[in-house]
């Protein structure tokens, strides 16, 4: 797995369709699998409204997104996301929750659609 910030190809990219995010757990349950994500890509840590990069993480929650196609079935997603301050004092925006340009914020499916090993 890769997780420097030049490349956001990781195994998440290769398993679900999703880049900028890696795989931190997987879990086996009654109804399927839980896949769990956490954001790799450095461009997440900037204020959505200035753009300047944040280094001071103000806590962090878990959101769902929909589920994703995957061979055949379906899998489940929990994003392990960061809040953010802004780095930026004259900024409006105190803080901000990370998002990647597949899942911005409030998206609750990926850009692309995801889930590319389902079409094999």
């Amino acid at each position: 797995m890769n997780t420097d910030d030049t490349c956001t190809h990781t195994d998440s990219t290769l398993l679900l369709g999703l880049e900028g995010m890696a795989v931190i757990k997987v879990e086996e349950t009654e109804s399927g699998l839980v896949v769990h994500v956490a954001t790799t890509e450095e461009a997440a840590r900037a204020c959505p409204a200035c753009g300047v990069l944040s280094a001071t993480r103000k806590g962090g929650r878990v959101t769902r997104p929909r589920q994703l196609p995957y061979d055949g079935g379906v899998v489940e997603t929990r994003w392990h996301k960061s809040r953010w301050y802004c780095a930026e004092r004259l900024c409006p925006r105190t803080s901000f929750t990370e998002q990647t340009r597949q899942v911005p914020a409030g998206a609750r499916l990926p850009a692309q659609g995801g889930g590319r090993r389902a079409e094999r």
